[in-house]
């Protein structure tokens, strides 16, 4: 939504409306994601009722709630956009270079290890569940309880790889495409790359708890970088 009213007060000017679309596919991802996962039917995020038994004062409880839910994430939503509004205030007067069409392609690379994480960790979880045949290969998985094949073997959080790499790309194109590289809107990025790594360090505090041999597995992949050695 954000993207598209930017592309408007742009005139629809091509780098803008390269970005929308590129924002509009990861979007559509997303959307397709948290549906297959039952994120429009179920209540609320298993983390956070672990979160909720681990703050007991009620009144912490409810400004988090304020803070956090309220505010906090739609602040964010458009804190990682707000490269795209530094587009539609030049409007017109960009052209799409090579440089801008490089970024794009990579932009849709990290899309891709995106896309690819989330298909790989639903086919194990459902395999594992039995909804969806189980795989002989996979069976020492089962038995450890967590996805560690495919792009899980290299890092522990590729989908936040993906995700984090897609709104730099945002940044850096539309830095490019208006020819400052160092601007206020970077704030977006470094804002999510904080909400990850906070996410990270409380999701993986519940999964060493469930999962025995997860500290193994810690030592084997890198939290966020593609691990070759």
């Amino acid at each position: 939504m954000f993207a598209w009213i930017y592309a408007f007060y742009g005139r629809f000017a091509l780098p803008i409306l390269v970005a929308s679309c590129l924002v509009t596919l990861w979007g559509a991802r997303l959307t397709f994601n948290f549906a297959r996962r039952g994120g429009y039917t179920t209540a609320e995020d298993y983390r956070w009722q672990i979160l909720h038994r681990r703050v007991t004062n009620p009144v912490v409880w409810q400004l988090f709630n304020l803070g956090f839910i309220a505010f906090y994430q739609q602040i964010l939503f458009i804190a990682f956009t707000s490269p795209l509004y530094l587009l539609s205030m030049h409007g017109l007067r960009m052209d799409m270079t090579l440089s801008l069409w490089l970024v794009s392609f990579l932009l849709l690379v990290f899309l891709a290890i995106e896309t690819i994480a989330d298909q790989q960790q639903y086919t194990f979880q459902q395999s594992k569940n039995n909804l969806l045949p189980r795989r002989p290969q996979w069976e020492e998985q089962y038995q450890r309880g967590f996805c560690s094949s495919g792009l899980f073997a290299r890092s522990r959080h590729p989908n936040y790889l993906g995700e984090l790499g897609v709104w730099f790309c945002i940044y850096i194109f539309a830095s490019m495409a208006i020819g400052n590289f160092f601007n206020w809107s970077v704030v977006g990025p470094l804002a999510l790359t904080l909400l990850f790594i906070s996410s990270t360090i409380f999701t993986e505090s519940i999964t060493e708890q469930k999962y025995e041999t997860y500290q193994q597995y810690k030592e084997q992949a890198s939290a966020l970088i593609f691990k070759f050695w």
